[in-house]
């Protein structure tokens, strides 16, 4: 596990924008821009509930990774449930879900050292164990083109 800690600003409802307010399109790719950090790369593991792995920049150059559980109806997923709200409380509920992520970025120097990390045996990236063989493999496979 990495000990990098990074001081991530949490995320004020304020800051969430929706391109369509009525339609309130968001999805958990945009997390990383609410955290100050760019998207380098998604990863979906599951189908109609499972984990969506980010792997992102910090602004200093290193690199992050976090899954973040997702569901197939708002009584098993909290994003699709805060977009069941009006606006503001919506947006309440997707910074407080978001802050409570920042917690479970592992951070790296380097994207090769984030690789060996997700392919080691001794990974601990919060919840998504169920998943974990799949995002190994896949990892697997960007080690051996690195």
């Amino acid at each position: 596990m990495s000990d990098i800690k990074k001081e991530i600003t949490p995320v004020l409802p304020d800051n969430i924008k929706f391109h369509d307010e009525n339609n309130k399109d968001f999805n958990y790719e945009y997390f990383p821009s609410l955290w100050g950090c760019a998207l380098i790369e998604s990863y979906t593991i599951g189908d109609y509930s499972g984990d969506i792995v980010v792997v992102i920049q910090h602004p200093d150059g290193d690199f992050g990774i976090v899954a973040i559980s997702y569901g197939s109806c708002a009584l098993c997923d909290v994003l699709m449930e805060a977009l069941g709200k009006p606006i503001d409380m919506a947006k309440e509920k997707i910074a407080e879900v978001a802050n409570a992520y920042i917690a479970d970025i592992q951070w790296f120097k380097t994207m090769h050292d984030l690789v060996l990390y997700v392919i080691s045996d001794t990974a601990k990236l919060n919840h998504w164990w169920a998943n974990y063989e799949e995002l190994k493999a896949k990892f697997q496979e960007i080690h051996s083109k690195m």
